[in-house]
């Protein structure tokens, strides 16, 4: 096996696979906050636990979404790899064929190979998902955020 092999066709297809599990992913994680934001605010709402439950919920979609982004990294840096390749074969096939007569008379240059990657995602989740309060600077009380629940007003949730 050779030291060095690149197959341009395979980084494509693994690079755009990666991108479009994580156009599934992202959004999933965010229909899923807003489920369980609206659940632990109206189906199963508790006064003390639903804010708890709903910050640490959102901090765990935070650390999925966070992982579904690496997925884009990785794949836009295999496409760069892809791209280092083909900018170097090209280069190197240029000075080939401008060295063959010795004086330079096949004169050629490569192009740098530039691929399109998809930009990696941030946290964006749709207004009213995730948490939708605040904890005051002690994390002894909760204010809500204003929703359906409670009569559409905050109200202060203290442990």
């Amino acid at each position: 096996m050779p030291d060095i092999s690149a197959d341009y066709q395979g980084i494509a297809d693994t690079s755009h696979k990666m991108s479009q599990q994580c156009d599934i992913i992202v959004p999933a994680i965010y229909g899923l906050i807003g489920k369980v934001s609206n659940l632990l605010d109206n189906g199963l709402y508790l006064e003390q636990a639903s804010p708890a439950l709903n910050t640490a919920y959102t901090e765990f979609s935070k650390s999925l979404q966070q992982a579904a982004s690496a997925i884009q990294v990785y794949a836009n840096l295999l496409t760069q790899i892809s791209d280092a390749f083909k900018t170097q074969d090209a280069d190197m096939f240029a000075a080939t064929l401008s060295s063959i007569d010795g004086k330079g008379g096949f004169e050629t240059s490569a192009e740098e190979v530039h691929s399109d990657k998809p930009g990696v995602p941030d946290w964006n989740p749709p207004p009213g998902a995730g948490d939708t309060g605040s904890w005051s600077d002690d994390h002894t009380v909760y204010t809500p955020g204003i929703s359906q629940s409670n009569n559409g007003g905050p109200q202060a949730v203290q442990p």
